[in-house]
């Protein structure tokens, strides 16, 4: 039975519901969502998958469509501008809505000695800004 947006607020955004959607999310994209560990679960599930360096963020609900859409879309244009940013999977449309949850698909960020500054960012958004 799918959920609505308001009958996942009420039945609670727990690990196994947030897993559940994961490994259908995974399925109708294509990944294998076995093994895969959750990272945190808060206002968004985050799970690491296990046979690929990807994310998969899950909201609580539908409600926050608009913002994820927002995400991916500023990811996909700071990516175009260079900028050292987490990164949306390609390849799949984004975001998906997997029974009353966004889904988005992120490459997993690995440490490195690089990390953009302020001013950088600052530099792109004034120059984007002046156009």
């Amino acid at each position: 039975m799918p959920s609505t947006a308001a009958g996942s607020a009420a039945t609670g955004f727990t690990a196994a519901r947030a897993a559940e959607v994961m490994e259908l999310a995974c399925r109708s994209a294509g990944l294998d969502g076995d093994g895969a560990r959750l990272l945190r679960l808060g206002e968004n599930a985050l799970f690491r998958l296990a046979a690929h360096p990807v994310v998969v963020r899950i909201a609580r609900s539908t409600e926050y469509l608009e913002s994820a859409r927002g995400e991916v879309e500023v990811s996909r244009w700071l990516e175009g501008e260079s900028f050292p940013v987490a990164r949306v999977i390609d390849d799949l449309e984004q975001p998906v809505v997997v029974d009353g949850h966004p889904v988005t698909f992120w490459h997993l960020i690995e440490e490195s000695d690089r990390k953009p500054t302020y001013r950088e960012l600052g530099r792109i958004l004034r120059d984007t800004l002046a156009l």
